[in-house]
């Protein structure tokens, strides 16, 4: 209505109405200014990108995310004492000036060779594994590893570089946990036989369970093997924590291949069986 009583008045305003996108960047290509001094906090103002794509020059409001997007706002932002007379003051200017409209129209072409969608993805990208390594890395996971039920944290940390990728030395440490459920002679020599099979000969290993009840059957007295033990009130999952900081200070490398447990009895060990994609191997199946 507005819009109706300027032209009833006189003034010289075409109003186009609604319009495809291919007649928009034709009247955007023939203009020679933009004037946008809304006040509405833009979060990735789509116009301001197509303005800078068809070489328009847009004055605007120097609020939410069109200085990041387009650039400086000369006349700043609305608040100011003399935003208006900045806003009017900055569109003469570039009204009377053809080399002040080459000079935007330019800079605008040239930022919005930047917001092509492959540059925009390898930016992404990069944001994402820079976040990724970051939450991922021994350190930062490592914080996390008190939580007994964190097995994503723990799966992440077996995996991680540290043990697998960045190993100083040439020929990495293998290790081999056999998590068994010993209770008795009969269980306990089970174990010692599944380990021989399919432990890495002449490398160290770490036994994580009833490792003491093992060691005294006698089955395993002439390996090279790290035990450690834990009581049943500990819980499988801490003992697994136990166990992969131990690997840690050992330096020695962990694959999932290398893990086999047996007959485990706590219902977290589900859960830590699925983060390690392990497969459980139960005396009763032997």
């Amino acid at each position: 209505r507005k819009i109706q009583e300027y032209q009833q008045a006189g003034r010289n305003i075409r109003h186009v109405g609604n319009l495809t996108k291919e007649q928009l960047y034709k009247e955007y290509q023939a203009a020679t200014v933009y004037f946008y001094p809304t006040n509405f906090l833009e979060v990735s103002c789509i116009t301001a990108m197509e303005c800078m794509a068809c070489g328009l020059p847009m004055i605007f409001n120097g609020i939410g995310a069109l200085p990041e997007t387009y650039g400086p706002a000369p006349a700043g932002k609305m608040e100011d004492p003399k935003f208006q007379k900045g806003m009017i003051d900055t569109l003469f200017k570039l009204l009377n000036s053809e080399q002040v409209q080459k000079n935007y129209r330019e800079a605008g072409l040239k930022k919005a060779r930047r917001l092509k969608w492959s540059s925009l993805a390898k930016t992404w990208e990069k944001s994402f594994y820079s976040m990724f390594k970051e939450r991922n890395n021994p350190e930062t996971l490592a914080k996390r590893f008190e939580d007994e039920s964190n097995f994503i944290a723990q799966s992440k940390l077996v995996n991680s570089p540290l043990f697998i990728d960045e190993i100083s030395y040439t020929d990495p440490v293998k290790m081999t946990v056999v998590m068994p459920n010993c209770r008795g002679q009969e269980t306990a020599e089970l174990a010692i036989k599944i380990f021989r099979e399919k432990a890495h000969a002449k490398h160290d290993y770490i036994v994580i369970g009833n490792g003491v009840e093992l060691k005294a059957e006698g089955g395993l007295a002439g390996d090279n093997i790290k035990i450690l033990n834990y009581a049943e009130s500990i819980g499988v999952t801490k003992a697994w924590n136990n166990g992969i900081k131990l690997a840690q200070t050992e330096h020695i490398a962990i694959a999932n291949d290398d893990v086999f447990m047996m007959d485990g009895w706590d219902v977290q060990l589900l859960g830590v069986m699925d983060a390690y994609d392990i497969d459980m191997i139960s005396p009763n199946e032997h």
